[in-house]
């Protein structure tokens, strides 16, 4: 356990060290509130319930052989006990003549900061393998006889890690993670190309209001930085959330020198969910694009275990209450007949 939690802080001091290399290689979700996972593994274990979702992104529609992004993963708490996370994802995507597969089995860790377990702070990591597979048989070329475009199909692969800290409450949550955390060199001919290390932060607040006991409406506030390198330009989310009676949702985001986006979601009964963002190019693309699409579903395969304490003081809260009640009631009727 403890090599474990070392491995993750390392990690993440080095990627935040910075890098000689840089470029944005991992693909963008809009949604990434509801693909945190993806983001940060140590978000795997943080709610008492085992979730399964699958995402795809079609960018910058019109674009012949534009990017396209895909993710499915199931994780949850282990024995519902929030202490141990377990996941795993599967990622992929195209963009040209480059695909992009890869999977990972993801560990966490989570400590309550609080006795009243309601801060808590999680720290997770993330192993797995990717393969790249380069079609050169679609590739226009200009010069023929290139030994690089001798065969049909260019295949290399990598391990990779990913590690991730965050930072929870019921109220807010804050996390800082980061990904392709090797550096791996990709053994193509001729070439020098690596894993780029990403780094992430993601943070946001919950305001509910709508009346004391039930308050229905929910606003969240959020933001998410990525880099790739301390000296690149580090690109901005800001997004901002509004649910109704935990089932409708709206949002809007804006994404620096990007795009703005717009997002709306449905939860059926805590077990069903299924979302839709839409971006709007703010840079030359929109000339080309008639923008980008993504799609979110997911399914809760088990809900929240009781929580027998809770039930209990709840059930004393009642009868207390009750019998307030009944001495009120008495004594009215006791001073009535005086």
């Amino acid at each position: 356990m403890k090599r474990i939690l070392y491995i993750s802080i390392c990690s993440l001091i080095i990627i935040c060290s910075g890098n000689k290399s840089w470029a944005q290689q991992l693909g963008i979700f809009t949604n990434y509130m509801l693909n945190d996972y993806y983001y940060n593994p140590a978000v795997v274990g943080s709610k008492d319930i085992t979730i399964a979702n699958v995402s795809y992104r079609d960018q910058w529609a019109g674009f012949k052989e534009a990017p396209t992004s895909y993710m499915g993963s199931v994780y949850g708490s282990y024995q519902s006990k929030r202490k141990i996370g377990l996941g795993a994802t599967v990622i992929g995507g195209k963009s040209g003549l480059m695909q992009r597969t890869g999977g990972y089995l993801t560990y966490a860790h989570h400590f309550d900061l609080t006795k009243d377990k309601k801060l808590r702070l999680g720290l997770g990591l993330s192993a797995g393998y990717i393969q790249y597979r380069l079609k050169l048989y679609d590739a226009r070329v200009i010069d023929n006889g290139d030994d690089m475009l001798t065969g049909n199909v260019l295949t290399t692969s990598a391990f990779d890690a990913n590690s991730g800290v965050y930072l929870y409450h019921e109220k807010f949550f804050i996390g800082l993670s980061g990904s392709q955390l090797l550096n791996y060199k990709l053994p193509f001919d001729n070439s020098n190309s690596r894993l780029k290390p990403h780094v992430y932060a993601m943070a946001g607040y919950n305001f509910k209001f709508g009346g004391e006991k039930e308050k229905k409406n929910e606003l969240q506030p959020s933001l998410l930085l990525r880099s790739s390198n301390k000296k690149a330009t580090l690109q901005t989310d800001l997004s901002l959330k509004y649910t109704y009676n935990k089932m409708f949702w709206v949002g809007a985001t804006y994404r620096t020198e990007s795009a703005v986006c717009a997002l709306i979601g449905f939860n059926y009964k805590d077990r069903f969910n299924v979302a839709y963002a839409y971006d709007y190019a703010l840079n030359k693309i929109n000339q080309y694009s008639t923008g980008s699409h993504e799609f979110w579903l997911s399914y809760t395969l088990s809900k929240k275990k009781r929580d027998l304490e809770k039930e209990e003081e709840e059930l004393d809260n009642g009868v207390q209450q009750l019998y307030r009640q009944q001495q009120q009631q008495q004594k009215k009727e006791e001073d009535e007949k005086k």
